[in-house]
């Protein structure tokens, strides 16, 4: 014949080992929702941060040309991407094909999560081609997205 079970009585050792499942369960959703809980803390965190700030968008060019139209164009839509919904200006610093506006980012603007800028092409090179004027660590910039794509060729 197959097995035999006798309703209601369970041996001890099952007892006992359903009740450490049960620990176990409360402790594995007790992790989870720490886990979530700490997840969800950065989004908290950044929401705060840019409630009720200003983003100063630094572009490197003159008004009205390419890559400031493309920076009027990401400093209308950002807000909506950024938790707190911050304004964004636009901070025009034309010369040297952007060298004066990367100076500035490295010398003279605060680093507090506030400043981004959008390059030109040829900002991350300029001192490795041996640039004077171009006072900044390129590595210490760092590169958050594109605006769009762009081929090149160096020869």
């Amino acid at each position: 014949m197959g097995n035999c079970a006798i309703r209601g009585a369970r041996p001890p050792s099952l007892r006992s080992a359903e009740r450490s499942g049960s620990r176990r369960g409360q402790r594995l959703i007790w992790i989870a929702s720490l886990i979530a809980l700490l997840a969800a803390s950065p989004a908290i965190a950044q929401q705060d941060f840019y409630r009720n700030k200003t983003i100063n968008l630094v572009v490197g060019f003159q008004p009205g040309g390419g890559i400031d139209t493309s920076a009027r164009f990401v400093a209308r839509h950002l807000p909506r991407f950024i938790e707190g919904n911050p304004a964004v200006i636009i901070q025009n610093l034309d010369g040297a094909a952007g060298v004066v506006a990367a100076n500035y980012l490295e010398r003279r603007a605060v680093h507090d999560g506030l400043t981004i800028a959008i390059p030109g092409r040829s900002w991350f090179i300029e001192p490795m081609l041996g640039n004077r004027n171009a006072q900044y660590d390129p590595l210490k910039l760092a590169y958050v997205g594109s605006t769009g794509a762009m081929n090149s060729l160096m020869w």
